[in-house]
């Protein structure tokens, strides 16, 4: 078996959640070239032609975020609500980064819209712009306030945590993944693999704002001065 994977981070999130057994790096990088195809037919509206190259560049990395992203931008526009909610579930835990855990918000949030519960799609769109706010977060929001008929009030953060939280929804990036990305960071600074450690840190920084994750960025920052 071969899969397209190369980043030490991506490859332990690949060991704890999909490795069934032995396999092997590809020779080339299939996953993204199904991806980039998937992209350019996503383009042109061929919605069920991207889907088909969405999901070949999955089975090449099943962990990689923006795959799942746009499979279920297709399947939205195919009105699977099913699909959209499974692939957004799963997706949580490859949300390595604020831009991608703010998409999962929304993905959610197109869910509950779709079911009728535009109040719950309310929480989970302004949560997602305290995430990471964006253009299209924006435009998403103003999409739901024509279908409300009214506008989105402002809401307290913490009241829309316990929102979050009385839906069984997760209000912040896995901790397991995260614990993995710190890993990932470990191993490859004692292989001397610093441009991959502190991809792995920074992502887990940036989402926890933890100092023991900056301490570990200057120490590998340090190193890789030093040498």
């Amino acid at each position: 078996m071969e899969v397209s994977i190369y980043h030490i981070g991506e490859l332990y999130l690949y060991d704890y959640y999909c490795n069934e057994g032995e396999y092997e790096l590809s020779s080339t990088d299939k996953a993204s070239e199904y991806f980039e195809k998937g992209r350019a037919l996503e383009g042109k509206e061929d919605y069920a032609g991207a889907l088909m190259e969405y999901k070949s560049a999955h089975e090449e990395n099943p962990v990689r975020y923006d795959i799942y992203s746009g499979m279920i931008r297709c399947y939205k526009h195919a009105e699977n609500l099913d699909e959209i909610e499974r692939l957004a579930e799963e997706s949580y835990k490859f949300a390595c980064t604020r831009s991608e855990l703010a998409d999962y918000y929304r993905n959610r949030a197109f869910i509950f819209l779709q079911r009728f519960k535009p109040d719950m799609a309310a929480a989970l769109y302004s949560y997602s712009r305290l995430i990471c706010d964006s253009e299209l977060a924006k435009s998403e929001i103003k999409y739901l306030e024509r279908a409300m008929g009214r506008k989105m009030e402002e809401r307290d953060p913490e009241i829309l945590i316990s929102t979050l939280e009385a839906e069984k929804i997760p209000t912040a990036a896995d901790s397991v993944s995260l614990a993995l990305l710190v890993k990932a960071a470990d191993e490859a600074a004692e292989k001397g693999a610093y441009g991959q450690a502190l991809d792995c840190l920074e992502m887990v920084y940036d989402l926890t704002e933890d100092e023991g994750i900056s301490a570990k960025i200057g120490t590998v920052k340090a190193r890789m001065k030093s040498e």
